[in-house]
């Protein structure tokens, strides 16, 4: 789920004033910035001219250089604090208010999982956002500032730097949502360890099935720095050809070319943005990671689109199972039927669930058309509607079994009295039944799964194999 406007503006409005002074702040420390080779080319001017035709007003436009210099160093300093400060205001004020929302545990969610997001997803968040404002704002602001000022001494050097920030912003964007997609799965298998470790602990399942999720997670994170990395590795090289494009146009002979001086302050601009974009590309870069958090956080504490007595609409998108689970009550045992699992499934696809006897197939099944609230972890979601929030008449109207109206049909064990011969043919007539239509089917044997989009094979509870029927 990727965050939305609608959830987090409200959040972003109330704290409003802290964003306010940030980017007050960070338009003064870019100005400064932008400022500080001025003074720099009178106290370098005598070296390049030469010491020998330095005279006194060129000292002392050293002198008033430096001073000048040190006057701007300690302004800078001093807005660098005041912005820092003030974005990471607003980064921790909407944090807080973020979790100050949160409910106390409800049934139906996984309990690992909730707090996960809860803590480890509102941390990222938060940290995250205040990186990308002070980078974006700082950083950003100074690259615009800097075509501008290339615009007075040469509008080449603007336009060749003005097309380096077009394609560092696409190169960017591209590695952003690399990076987006890959974080979004690892933070979905954090959440599914973080229930299972919950559900070791209280003695739910083995305590073997965490040992199972922890190895390969170095590498998932792994695989984000590279393509940071990458992504990073690509901007220095944008970079770079634009620096040896300009200097060649600014060295030009001729009626056009730069003067020594507007030379030398373009080289000083030059050593000025570069670390600044680079630092840039990268935050920019992490903020897929941002997103997959600040959605996952969503999804948590987000209000239902749809309460008990609302109509269901109909299915767009797909099903989503989220960490979900079926435990049986304290009074019953206790004991784990379901899961934890996690699954998606389009609308219109046509699944098979397959799996030996008391496997879950029935079960995972009848998530769709009962409501478990006491007995169930995790989540069902109908195009993002928990469906544990749906009454049983505002679900019978779009889930259904085979002969059914509805968007959605539930069909366990197609098969039960057909004689195996005939068995093609009502799975012939099952499919004509429902063209267009989201199947869901379960198999006690195996039977023309290829005629499938999607297999789930399920063993204790567990899914063990899910894809394609091929």
């Amino acid at each position: 789920m990727t965050a939305s406007w609608a959830f987090y503006g409200p959040f972003v409005r109330r704290r409003a004033r802290w964003l306010l002074c940030g980017g007050a702040g960070a338009v003064a420390m870019v100005a400064i910035r932008l400022a500080l080779p001025w003074p720099l080319v009178g106290i370098v001017r005598p070296w390049v001219q030469g010491l020998e035709r330095a005279n006194d007003a060129s000292i002392d436009s050293v002198a008033l250089g430096g001073a000048l210099f040190f006057a701007l160093f300690a302004l800078l300093g001093c807005f660098d604090f005041l912005a820092r400060y003030w974005f990471t205001r607003f980064s921790v004020d909407v944090v807080t208010d973020l979790r100050s929302r949160a409910e106390p545990q409800r049934e139906g969610r996984g309990h690992g999982d909730y707090l996960a997001r809860l803590v480890g997803d509102t941390a990222r968040l938060k940290e995250g956002m205040k990186g990308f404002l002070i980078h974006v704002a700082t950083n950003g602001l100074l690259f615009v500032g800097l075509l501008a000022l290339l615009a007075v001494l040469d509008g080449r050097l603007a336009a060749v730097f003005g097309a380096a920030l077009l394609l560092t912003g696409a190169v960017t964007a591209f590695g952003s949502l690399r990076v987006h997609a890959r974080a979004r799965r690892i933070r979905k298998r954090e959440g599914q360890l973080a229930n299972t470790i919950h559900a070791e602990g209280r003695g739910e399942t083995p305590g073997k099935g965490s040992l199972r999720v922890r190895p390969s997670s170095g590498w998932h994170r792994a695989s984000l720095t590279r393509l940071q990395g990458l992504t990073t590795w690509a901007v220095h090289g944008v970079l770079g050809v634009a620096i040896v494009a300009s200097l060649v146009l600014a060295r030009r002979d001729g009626a056009g070319g730069l003067s020594e001086d507007e030379l030398l302050l373009f080289l000083t601009y030059m050593l000025l943005i570069y670390h600044p974009v680079i630092r840039l590309a990268r935050q920019t870069t992490r903020l897929g990671k941002v997103l997959a958090c600040a959605g996952r956080i969503e999804s948590a504490l987000a209000p239902k689109a749809a309460s008990s007595g609302a109509a269901l609409p109909p299915l767009a998108e797909g099903i989503a199972w989220r960490s979900f689970g079926i435990v049986e009550p304290e009074e019953r045992g206790g004991n784990r039927r379901l899961g934890p699992l996690d699954l998606e499934v389009p609308a219109g696809a046509a699944v098979a669930v397959v799996g030996p006897n008391a496997s879950g197939k029935s079960t995972l099944l009848s998530s769709l058309t009962k409501r478990r609230r006491s007995a169930t972890q995790g989540d069902v979601l109908w195009d993002g509607v928990n469906l544990s929030d749906v009454s049983s008449r505002a679900r019978a109207e779009r889930i259904g079994g085979a002969g059914s109206s509805g968007d959605v049909l539930v069909v366990d064990d197609p098969f039960d009295g057909v004689a195996p011969a005939r068995r093609a043919e009502r799975l012939n007539e099952l499919f004509d039944e429902t063209a267009g239509r989201t199947l869901f089917v379960a198999l006690r044997a195996p039977f023309e799964l290829e005629r499938f989009d999607r297999v789930v094979r399920l063993e204790r509870g567990r899914i063990v194999a899910e894809g394609g029927a091929a």
